[in-house]
Order: C-alpha cells, then sequence, then structure tokens
C-alpha cells in the first residue's frame, strides 16, 4: 500500500502529460476549471459513497472487484455534475491540465 499511492498519483500526473504530448499541448500545464459549488461536493460525496459501496459489495459477495470500480467510474463520468473525481489520484491528474476535465488548484 506506501507504494500505491505514489504510483497512482505519479501515473495520473504523467498520464495528463502524455495526452497533452499527443494532442501537441504545452506539456507542463497547471491550470483549470472552478469545481468549487456545493452541488459538485455533493455530487462527489455521493459518488464517492457509491465508489466504497461499490469495492465493498464486491469483495462480501466475492465479484471481480476491479471490473466493478472501472465500471462505477465510467458510469460515474456520466451521472455526477463533476464528472467523478471520485479517485483522489484522478483529482490530483486534472489538475494538471486545462482541458474540459481539468481542476483549478487552489
Amino acid at each position: 500500500f506506501a507504494l500505491f499511492v505514489p504510483f497512482q498519483i505519479g501515473g495520473a500526473i504523467l498520464g495528463s502529460h502524455v495526452a497533452h504530448a499527443m494532442f501537441q499541448k504545452k506539456i507542463y500545464y497547471f491550470d483549470g476549471k472552478d469545481r468549487d459549488s456545493w452541488g459538485e461536493f455533493f455530487s462527489e460525496a455521493l459518488t464517492t459513497l457509491g465508489l466504497l459501496l461499490t469495492i465493498f459489495g464486491g469483495i462480501k459477495a466475492k465479484g471481480d472487484v476491479p471490473m466493478l470500480v472501472g465500471l462505477f467510474i465510467t458510469a460515474g463520468y456520466w451521472f455526477s455534475s463533476s464528472t467523478s473525481f471520485a479517485n483522489p489520484a484522478v483529482t490530483i491528474g486534472r489538475s494538471f491540465t486545462d482541458t474540459f476535465a481539468s481542476i483549478t488548484p487552489k
């Protein structure tokens, strides 16, 4: 677990840099869209709760938890007002881009 967190965050940041390179954008860009409304906070709280229930439900049912998580996050992109920041590493990675999916780091 000690290595999991830094690798998740590093992968998210590297992913934003790779996407910028593929679309010929400035690679190191630290900007974004303000996402600080109560509606988005509520949406993220609800999405995070749903993700936790998916994980623990998958463990209890002895299901394929990685697949369930991937499906939930994909669905969360469409059903949450903030496009689902349930994974903290993704939230950090999205602050390194100025595209539609970005976040303004404050």
